[in-house]
């Protein structure tokens, strides 16, 4: 008897430390601090990342600031590289991922975005400079370190694969009775399907309307705790790079979350998937030529049809007038040979 209550015991036990192991990566997920905003250059960073364009980061940057434009990481339409490609460029500036990285640049959103590739990727700690650069003052410049043409590091850190879901998965997860939280980023007129970027306007199912300012991200603790304790919320915006952004605002205003990398650009794209307040564009229909209007000439007006000149059609039918009476000839003098 007591053998057999030990091996209840023993069971309860690893049932328990079971649920502990896998509650534990959900809140030290939620509770870790990576991104930071800050007002001063002087951060005690261990490398200096400037987001703008080659050109502009090699004439003037920070000391010892590596060039990685944010462009680099980024196709057409703001389509992502895939992350291999993005953990080796990451390797050409020199990064590990155990650094603590500062963001420059002059556009606030190619910062946020990168830093939000930074948090995806792995990276130890990350601090965006919120003044453009080209704002600062008594501040002495140097000339950008381009980055190299390989590897100068190769990229280890862990990558926080979790935090991604594609769309497949965000399909799975709204099927399911318990359902994450979902924050939709965009502007309250794209939520409600009132503007639309994309092929259809609306809202993922069971979506919140949440963005996040710069203002919120200074209130200590504006998501003190996820709405749903068992699973992380997942977040999305209108595609990858504005995805990013906000996923960099709501980790630096206490929220860990999920990233539907996508956003609603690519949910749009496919009709079949359910979507809340569904607006489709109004069918562009060609508008219809007022014959009445047309047929009034303005004086000393010819009105010709279509795009052709009276010149041309003159040209045009005296060209047919010859070739008929060509034919004409022809024809006769092939007959009286013949004859």
């Amino acid at each position: 008897m007591l053998n057999k209550r030990k091996y209840i015991d023993l069971a309860k036990g690893l049932i328990i430390a079971g649920v502990c192991m896998a509650a534990g990566p959900i809140q030290s997920i939620a509770a870790e601090r990576v991104v930071a905003y800050t007002s001063s250059p002087e951060s005690r960073a261990d490398i200096i990342i400037d987001t703008r364009s080659a050109p502009l980061c090699e004439a003037a940057s920070l000391p010892k600031a590596r060039c990685l434009p944010a462009l680099d990481f980024f196709g057409p339409h703001k389509r992502l590289a895939n992350f291999s490609g993005v953990l080796w460029l990451l390797g050409t500036a020199g990064l590990t991922g155990d650094e603590h990285v500062l963001v420059i640049g002059n556009n606030s959103t190619d910062k946020e975005a990168v830093a939000g590739l930074l948090l995806i990727a792995g990276q130890r700690k990350i601090t965006i400079l919120i003044p453009a650069l080209g704002a600062l003052k008594d501040i002495v410049l140097s000339s950008g370190e381009t980055r190299s043409k390989s590897r100068e590091q190769i990229y280890q850190a862990t990558m926080r694969a979790e935090r991604i879901v594609l769309r497949d998965d965000m399909i799975k997860l709204l099927g399911t009775a318990n359902s994450p939280v979902i924050f939709d980023g965009r502007t309250e007129n794209e939520y409600w399907g009132q503007s639309m970027r994309a092929q259809r306007g609306g809202h993922l199912p069971g979506a919140q309307h949440r963005p996040v300012s710069l203002s919120e991200i200074d209130t200590p603790d504006a998501f003190s705790s996820p709405p749903n304790s068992q699973q992380l919320p997942v977040s999305y915006a209108h595609n990858s790079y504005e995805g990013l952004i906000y996923l960099t605002r709501l980790q630096a205003s206490g929220m860990a979350s999920r990233i539907y990398l996508e956003g609603w650009s690519g949910w749009a794209s496919d009709g079949a998937l359910p979507a809340d307040s569904l607006t489709l564009p109004d069918r562009m229909l060609k508008p219809r030529t007022n014959k009445a209007a047309a047929s009034k000439q303005a004086p000393g007006k010819y009105a010709w049809p279509g795009k052709w000149s009276w010149i041309e059609y003159s040209g045009f039918g005296l060209g047919a007038i010859a070739l008929a009476m060509g034919g004409f000839f022809v024809g006769r003098t092939t007959i009286a040979t013949r004859g």
